[in-house]
């Protein structure tokens, strides 16, 4: 009788840890960047790839994250996103998926529906970046990264309830 009484104990305290076992493991994190640095010296040329200190950047942010797997890469349709982009998807064997920065709901609803539990990639501008961090639940201070800086990474993670949490750092040089 004893024996049993332990045993039904050990499994209720089993099955109460599993919520939050499961939480753990479909939590999806996104990580969110500006395009690094854009090639200005043709002030004519309004899709520029990126200059000689933006390839320095994304092999900083390359550095930043690797050993994560990314599911997914997102990206705005233009060449210096794109160029940001690109080798972290190649890293991970998937295409750069374009979205539009005017709809970010549908971004949101896509990482949230097709990479629970996953690692994403989201690659936009300076007016972009905070409110893609606010789409996705998340808190981000202003709306527009100022044109000069370029080193921010938000890390948004969503676990199974829903539950929003932001981290703001950075990476490669100021």
């Amino acid at each position: 009788m004893r024996t049993k009484i332990l045993q039904i104990i050990v499994l209720v305290i089993c099955l109460s840890w599993m919520p939050g076992m499961y939480s753990l493991g479909q939590t999806t994190t996104v990580y969110i960047v500006r395009h690094a640095e854009k090639y200005t010296m043709d002030t004519t040329n309004k899709n520029p790839p990126l200059s000689n200190a933006g390839k320095k950047r994304v092999k900083a942010l390359d550095k930043r994250l690797k050993g994560v797997p990314l599911a997914a890469v997102f990206s705005t349709a233009t060449i210096r996103t794109e160029e940001t982009a690109g080798p972290l998807a190649l890293a991970n064997g998937v295409d750069v998926q374009h979205y539009d920065a005017k709809n970010l709901a549908a971004l949101v609803e896509k990482i949230k529906a097709s990479y629970p539990g996953k690692n994403v990639l989201v690659v936009g501008h300076s007016n972009t970046v905070r409110p893609t961090v606010n789409a996705l639940g998340g808190v981000a201070t202003k709306e527009n990264i100022p044109d000069y800086v370029y080193n921010l990474i938000y890390t948004v993670t969503i676990d199974a309830s829903g539950k929003v949490d932001v981290v703001q750092g950075t990476y490669g040089k100021k």
